[in-house]
């Protein structure tokens, strides 16, 4: 884990901010927002475009509560951090339970980070927003082997290729590896 104050300052976002304490106010977390985050902080997701990302720091508010209210029991555990002057990279677990369907939530992903004196500017969050809907119970179930970041709960390593999730194999039966569930027609590679 990265030394640098801007490392403490995203560790404070996750035990402060988005953890869920039981309040479904989350009046902690609203006291770390306005300690943590610039006025006109910043929030978009992968593949968001301008006009889609959450702008200010009442709107950030709003979310943590909603996502509260979401997934509740909220855990987020930083498992690796790089941090320099400007950026904070971290990579990221959450444990919850999907309030409306009562699922076990286990999800990482990676969240980026822009600091600007002393306070958090922008967060750009890199999720798989398909790993998510499967967890919470909104989208259909699909063989493990589509779902590369899918793992049993006795399972706690990381894999050390695709072949650990999946392998792609001649759909004539010439191999006798099995062939991938989900093909494109032109260049017969696996697709997730």
């Amino acid at each position: 884990m990265s030394s640098h104050p801007n490392a403490a300052l995203a560790a404070r976002y996750y035990e402060e901010c988005a953890n869920d304490y039981g309040d479904p106010d989350k009046t902690r977390a609203m006291v770390g927002v306005d300690e943590l985050l610039a006025s006109d902080f910043v929030m978009r997701y992968n593949g968001d475009r301008d006009d889609e990302a959450m702008l200010g720091i009442d709107r950030h508010k709003q979310f943590l509560i909603d996502h509260t209210r979401s997934y509740q029991g909220e855990r987020w555990t930083v498992q690796a951090v790089v941090a320099d002057d400007r950026t904070v990279a971290c990579q990221w677990r959450l444990l919850a339970t999907h309030t409306e369907t009562g699922n076990g939530i286990d999800l990482r992903a990676v969240d980026f980070f822009t600091v600007e004196g002393g306070r958090l500017v922008a967060l750009h969050r890199f999720l798989d927003f398909k790993t998510l809907d499967r967890l919470a119970g909104n989208a259909p179930e699909l063989p493990r082997s589509v779902w590369p970041g899918a793992r049993h709960e006795a399972q706690d390593r990381a894999p050390r290729d695709l072949h650990d999730h999946f392998s792609v194999g001649d759909e004539d039966g010439d191999s006798d590896r099995p062939a991938c569930s989900l093909r494109r027609e032109a260049d017969r590679r696996c697709v997730v």
